[in-house]
């Protein structure tokens, strides 16, 4: 039912359609005042008959007893309704005042059937701008939500009154619930576990008795006349539900059928089945799902009690019977049951045997060997084939080349049968020849190690003059690469053969030489063959000089030095050369530091200067620091110089060269600074040699450091690099007083309503004068703005940004005449003016509740235009003060008792504008 029109105008229409008789009386009731838009019906409660409506437009039918009303905008329309009935015809007319504004939109439940005791749903969803009033008949229900729920224990109908700020007028619907009362109970178990194939009965008792009952599912069912029972044979789990419905109720219940079932192939495998005596059969059948088939069980039995091999729980079962038996498995799951067997006959052993006429033999000699067994073996098979007369015959002769253990099998009854013979190899004398078989020149050799001294040994080579030797271990001195034959006789007659290689090899160095002492040569050793096994040796004092083909020597006296050549498998060559010492030349001996810091000096030359010497040095790039003819110069270079020297006594001279490296660097470090105390300051030092090293005077190494000095403090940084040269720098730090920084307020609280002043002062501890120091001035709300204040107290109206942030904060930086910076912050919860205004009230002059204003429950807010209206929409009441308040009159006289509509515009104590208030209030006298 949807209608839209003055609480009262319902009100008379309900009543009248309550009169209403089977008389042809046609009442439309009274004309509604709507707004644009308005969705409403005419007629809600129609007497029997034929109907025919004429004038405005706007209507859905017009040979309906109950058109909808829709889309009307500002103005007055009328509606003729004719009804015809079998006795009589009667005429009324109704029109509708649609004013400005548009009617409020809004969803409400039909009438309708629920079951007793449900939850039910009375509106739809919310309209923004749409405010709701629910009550009830018979009262006892009320809402304020679009979408309320009740569970009704009567018939009853809800009222909804709907309103906006565009329409003055409030508009009231209605829906009526009926509770139906309707039991469903099942009295049998509502989970039921089967076999599958297997029925079990349903039972159900329904209140009112004789209400028909609906199945579902129907497969597997055998539902009684009555409907209130049925037989179920599910083939798979299934539920059935069963429901009873009147009206608008539905009761519905469930039963549950688990329906269990067994694996589609239990069959064992293999069916009745023979095997022979000694064997194992595994009995099996399909493996089983165990996700569909959770806690199958197993159960084997056989007859006679035979071992069993595996578990008797198990799916399959190893079994090794030794006669016939008879086995059995239970398989269960859930409520079914499967029982399947099997048959197991047992062939017995047969026996094959074999007989050698020789048990061992020579090597390349041969045996028979012949079989024996039980009648009826057949399929006679030997193994290994390889040596083998005949590898299916019953009497074979073999030949093996090792030692050898026949297999031989057949069959009996299809059950295989088996014997081997091993026939063994008589061994040859033993022989062991040398595991050295590369030998140097002139070695002497031992051609075997191992001998049997009852066996005889004859021995040839391919070398000359080796002929023939009968020891078991003969003795030869090669000297050339040869191979040696042996044959062996210990009643079985062996040969073998060994080669054993000669190395030779040629060595030679270089040539006797004369030179000044303090003048270097060079030695060489040359072979016919490539080789790294070099070692010269000082042949006067033992000492080991180098181990490559290339010596340097510088000797002091006449020396021999010997070369020794190691190849092959440890052979060795020498050879000897002797360097002659005749004069001598002048000694140069260089620094073994050559590395020199900016202006430090070296001494180039550090030996001996001898009498007659005469030097000559250069430079390059040119030193003016060099004496060029001085034995031991001592130079300070500005750079890297390279420095030739030529030394010459008597008739020997030497020429060299050195080179002297000079390191230069530079070093920065950060400028002297001003900082406030507690601070912490990063010094950095800055060196131009990427591998220097830092130190400073604090203890700490490397190129930056972070200290809070505690008051004026220099810090040294020293930086080491090249051959430890060193540069040093001072940083000299100032450090500033510091300050504590707070703010605090007027009025002393941590709560501020909205729209009220508050003063702030920036407090600096220790005391001190202020007129120096620079104040900023930040507030946040939802986002943060700069105050356009510098001072050290400001006086403002805290901002809200129009929003509903829940707090304001200041933050203060304060920065002093030295640069030291503060920064703190306060916060204040903004209280945000809550109101209401009451749904009646008595103008009774008794001080209690004589008048309708604004209630401002807390914080700052202030009305800036009241308005009363009517039922009718006429305008009893404004006013624009602030605490407006209407006493119930109008036109100086007091207005009746009745539901009038009010809006309020209001704003905050910020001036911020509020959403219009509306509503309904009652004035009761």
């Amino acid at each position: 039912m949807r209608i839209l029109s003055t609480f009262i105008f319902i009100l008379l229409t309900v009543t009248a359609r309550a009169q209403l008789n089977a008389a042809c009386d046609l009442n439309l009731g009274p004309d509604p005042v709507v707004c644009n838009n308005a969705n409403f019906t005419l007629n809600p409660h129609p007497i029997p008959g034929d109907y025919l409506w004429s004038g405005s437009s706007g209507l859905s039918c017009t040979d309906c007893p109950s058109p909808e009303v829709s889309g009307l905008t500002t103005g007055i329309y009328t509606y003729i309704a004719t009804v015809t009935t079998p006795d009589c015809t009667d005429s009324d007319t109704i029109r509708v005042t649609v004013i400005t504004g548009q009617a409020p939109q809004y969803s409400i439940s039909p009438d309708r059937e629920v079951c007793m005791g449900d939850s039910v749903h009375l509106g739809g969803p919310t309209v923004p701008g749409t405010f709701y009033n629910w009550f009830s008949t018979p009262p006892g229900f009320g809402s304020f939500i679009a979408n309320p729920s009740d569970v009704p224990v009567n018939t009853t109908t809800f009222y909804l009154s709907v309103s906006n700020g565009s329409c003055p007028l409030s508009m009231l619907d209605s829906v009526k619930i009926t509770p139906v009362t309707l039991e469903l109970q099942l009295l049998t178990p509502d989970t039921v576990r089967l076999c599958q194939g297997r029925s079990r009965l349903i039972l159900f008792a329904v209140n009112p008795v004789g209400q028909p009952l609906i199945w579902s599912p129907q497969t597997g069912l055998q539902i009684a006349s009555s409907g209130t029972s049925a037989t179920a044979t599910p083939l798979e789990s299934t539920l059935y539900t069963v429901s009873a419905t009147i009206g608008g109720c539905t009761r519905t219940k469930g039963v549950y059928f688990a329906v269990d079932s067994l694996p589609a192939d239990l069959k064992i495998r293999p069916m009745d089945t023979t095997i022979c005596q000694g064997d194992t059969l595994l009995l099996w059948s399909p493996a089983i799902d165990s996700t569909r088939f959770p806690g199958i069980s197993h159960k084997w039995t056989r007859t006679p009690q035979t071992a069993l091999l595996t578990s008797d729980s198990l799916q399959n079962l190893l079994v090794q019977p030794d006669m016939l038996t008879i086995y059995r498995r239970v398989t269960r799951f859930g409520e079914c049951a499967d029982t399947a067997s099997v048959v197991v006959q047992v062939t017995p052993k047969a026996q094959l045997t074999a007989n050698p006429d020789l048990v061992s033999i020579c090597p390349g000699d041969s045996a028979t060997v012949t079989l024996t067994y039980t009648p009826g073996v057949t399929n006679i098979m030997w193994s290994p084939a390889l040596g083998l007369s005949c590898p299916t015959c019953d009497s074979v002769v073999v030949r093996p080349a090792i030692s050898t253990s026949y297999a031989i099998s057949g069959k009996f009854q299809n059950c295989p049968v088996r014997d081997t013979v091993v026939v063994g190899l008589k061994p040859l004398a033993p022989l062991h020849f040398p595991d050295k078989r590369t030998i140097c020149l002139g070695d002497t050799v031992r051609l075997n190690d191992l001998f049997d001294p009852l066996a005889k040994y004859t021995w040839t080579s391919t070398h000359p003059g080796f002929g023939t030797d009968t020891l078991p271990y003969p003795r030869f001195q090669p000297t050339q690469t040869a191979t040696y034959f042996v044959t062996t006789n210990n009643g079985c007659v062996g040969t073998d053969s060994v080669r054993i290689e000669v190395s030779t090899a040629t060595l030679t160095a270089s040539n006797d030489t004369t030179l000044c002492r303090n003048l270097p040569a060079t030695l060489t050793a040359v072979t016919n063959i490539p080789g790294t096994g070099f070692q010269w040796t000082d042949a006067q004092t033992g000492q080991q000089l180098g181990t490559t083909r290339v010596l340097p020597v510088m000797p002091g006296q006449t020396t021999q030095y010997v070369a020794v050549f190691t190849y092959g498998d440890g052979c060795r060559l020498t050879d000897t050369v002797t360097v002659t010492v005749s004069g001598q030349a002048p000694a140069l001996i260089f620094p073994a530091d050559l590395q020199l810091c900016p202006r430090e000096t070296i001494t180039l030359n550090l030996g001996p200067v001898l009498l007659g010497a005469e030097y000559t040095w250069t430079a390059n790039p040119a030193d003016t620091t060099l004496i060029f003819d001085e034995a031991t110069p001592e130079v300070s270079p500005a750079k890297n110089t390279t420095y030739i020297v030529t030394a010459t006594l008597d008739n020997c001279t030497v020429t060299d060269t050195v080179q002297v490296v000079v390191y230069a660097a530079s070093l920065s470090a950060t400028s002297d600074t001003i900082i406030c105390a507690e601070s912490m300051i990063t010094l950095t030092a800055l060196g131009s040699d990427p591998n220097g090293r830092y130190a400073w005077d604090t203890g700490d190494f490397g190129a930056d450091i972070t200290k809070t000095p505690l008051g004026d403090t220099s810090f040294i940084v020293t930086y080491t690099y090249g051959d430890t040269c060193t540069l040093r720098d001072t940083i000299f730090v100032d450090v500033a007083p510091t300050f504590d920084l707070s703010i605090s307020s007027i009025p002393d609280t941590n709560a501020l309503d909205i729209g009220l002043p508050v003063t702030l002062y920036a407090v600096v501890t220790p005391p001190q004068n202020l007129d120096d120091f620079m104040f900023v001035w930040q507030e946040t709300t939802v986002d943060t703005k700069t105050l356009p204040f510098a001072t050290e107290s400001i006086e403002l109206v805290p901002a809200s940004n129009d929003t509903f942030a829940s707090f304001v904060r200041y933050t203060l930086r304060a920065k002093s005449p030295e640069g030291c910076i503060k920064i703190t912050e306060k916060t204040f919860a903004l209280i945000f003016p809550k109101i209401a205004f009451p749904n009646a009230f008595s103008p009774d002059g008794d001080g209690n509740n004589d008048k309708f204003q604004m209630i401002l429950f807390e914080g700052i807010g202030y009305v800036e235009r009241m308005e009363i209206y009517n039922r009718w929409g006429g305008l009893v009441f404004e006013s624009t003060d602030p605490n407006a308040a209407w006493d119930g009159t109008t036109k100086g006289q007091p207005a009746p008792s009745d539901v009038y509509v009010f809006r309020v515009i209001w704003r905050r104590g910020d001036g911020a504008l509020q959403p219009m208030v509306k509503g309904d209030v009652t004035v009761l006298r």
